[in-house]
């Protein structure tokens, strides 16, 4: 989200960003150090507080030595997109991401190497 939005949208929030905005610390003038960077590094830097060599997110695809084929830094067969028409091909999840976040929480590895929730 861009920063000039929290000026322009803040006083019609009601939910989520607006408790964030209310309860929340917020930093006008912020900056993460990181340079030019692919979208899936720039998500989980932004989202665990880590640089790429800690929660291992270097790129959006990457070559897989034991797959032997690039993967992409969020696909995984194993937990299916949902889909609102004909099915959806593939799966996606944070299994791949090293380090937490506050959406994964603390625990998320719990002696587990996938981040996903399943039963």
């Amino acid at each position: 989200m861009r920063g000039d939005y929290v000026s322009r949208f803040g006083d019609s929030w009601t939910g989520g960003l607006h408790r964030l905005l209310t309860d929340g610390a917020v930093f006008t003038n912020a900056a993460y150090p990181s340079i030019y960077t692919w979208t899936c590094a720039g998500h989980a830097t932004i989202s665990t507080g880590t640089h790429p060599a800690v929660h291992g997110m270097v790129q959006n695809l990457w070559w897989d030595r034991r797959l032997g084929r690039s993967v992409g830094c969020v696909e995984d067969p194993e937990s299916p997109l949902v889909s609102y028409g004909a099915p959806a091909k593939g799966g996606a999840s944070a299994h791949r991401l090293l380090a937490s976040s506050e959406g994964a929480g603390p625990s998320w590895r719990s002696g587990s190497t996938r981040a996903s929730t399943r039963g």
